[in-house]
């Protein structure tokens, strides 16, 4: 029962507009210790402590039981406390006739200021998993990379599994054996499961994700570049502890002979469909997997734009500029740069206008079973 205007029940909440999420849903260094700063000199900078605030990751719309994104305007429920109570509003009808009852996309903000460790995410049958872990499809956007920054994508030639093994208990795995991708602004990359992979830095990047409700996306660690931590996740070459490892079940997915060269990364890099929607508006709308699509909309000061119902609903994050919501009744929502926020399936269509400058957002929507066939088909003037 809440009267406050900032602390409204869940029922009380308006779903006809666009649903405010926390914008400092921000991991702690101790689990980002590569953490860059960049996020909080620019997307963020509304929302951080200062422009030298390292953020390595910026969980803008999540239902993650560890890291849940918090209602703006009822910080005590979170988007799955929402959703669990009134679904057929926030995910649609046709979604819940289908059985998907819950959020399944994840929306991060990521930016490095030295490599991440060499990942592999395992597919959700896998034996290994826990009864709380899935495995956790994703996909890279690259939203900005400084000079000669990229990513690593597989091998740089072939290897066997016995040779990265005998690396690694030898102490002779080296960065000279991944594929070093240099990266530019608006290159896009799916990561399915058993894609080895590390962000570079000097990078930072839009990553949607599947995640299974209730559960926690797996990853394992194949080599974290020999580094070793104190426990305020600093490094200290002399004094830390490595972080953890999982050799054995990362080699138990792996297939180095056919995860190396430059034709493998063309195999996980997607190529958008670039469209002009509205008058001062474009789109870049990227191939949809089996979960979600991305789409990148950059709009002119002023401009304008409607999110047609069949999107299903969206996930969404002002990377520059701000917006303003407006439904037809006349009830509207003003919001930021760095702020990300829930389209509910009630609020579509939903018209967006951009301010007195230049915005870019991001579209996370849902793809696959009980989502129309869309392909990217949502916007319209």
């Amino acid at each position: 029962m809440a009267t406050s205007p900032n602390h409204l029940s869940l029922s009380e909440i308006d779903l006809t507009l666009p649903v405010p999420l926390d914008a400092q849903n921000f991991t702690s260094i101790n689990r980002t210790p590569w953490a860059g700063s960049a996020l909080a000199s620019g997307i963020k900078k509304n929302q951080a402590i200062s422009a030298s605030q390292k953020i390595g990751e910026a969980w803008e719309i999540s239902g993650d039981p560890e890291t849940p994104s918090k209602l703006q305007q009822s910080p005590s429920f979170t988007l799955t406390n929402l959703i669990s109570q009134r679904t057929a509003e926030c995910l649609s009808e046709k979604m819940v006739a289908s059985g998907r009852i819950h959020l399944d996309i994840l929306v991060k903000l990521i930016n490095a200021a030295s490599p991440l460790s060499l990942q592999i995410h395992p597919a959700d049958d896998h034996p290994r998993l826990k009864s709380h872990e899935c495995g956790k499809p994703e996909s890279w956007l690259v939203l900005s990379a400084e000079m000669g920054a990229g990513i690593y994508l597989g091998f740089h030639e072939p290897l066997t599994l016995d040779a990265i093994r005998k690396h690694l208990q030898n102490d002779t795995f080296t960065a000279d054996l991944l594929q070093f991708v240099p990266v530019k602004t608006g290159d896009y990359f799916e990561i399915s499961p058993h894609v080895p992979h590390a962000i570079g830095a000097g990078v930072v990047l839009l990553e949607p994700q599947r995640i299974i409700s209730g559960k926690s996306g797996k990853t394992w660690r194949l080599w974290d570049w020999n580094r070793k931590y104190n426990s305020e996740g600093a490094l200290d070459q002399e004094n830390g502890r490595p972080r953890e490892l999982h050799i054995d079940e990362t080699l138990s997915i792996l297939s180095p002979l056919d995860q190396s060269g430059l034709g493998y990364i063309n195999q996980l890099r997607r190529t958008p469909r670039h469209e002009t929607p509205a008058i001062g508006v474009t789109a870049e709308i990227f191939p949809a997997n089996k979960w979600y699509q991305t789409i990148l909309i950059k709009m002119a000061a002023g401009s304008k734009i409607q999110i047609k119902a069949n999107a299903a609903y969206a996930c969404t994050t002002i990377l520059e500029g701000s917006l303003t919501s407006v439904h037809p009744a006349g009830r509207k929502i003003e919001l930021g740069q760095g702020q990300s926020f829930f389209i509910p399936a009630a609020a579509l269509p939903s018209s967006l206008a951009a301010g007195t400058s230049a915005a870019l957002i991001s579209l996370v929507i849902p793809a696959g079973q009980g989502v129309d066939s869309h392909l990217g088909n949502i916007i319209s003037p």
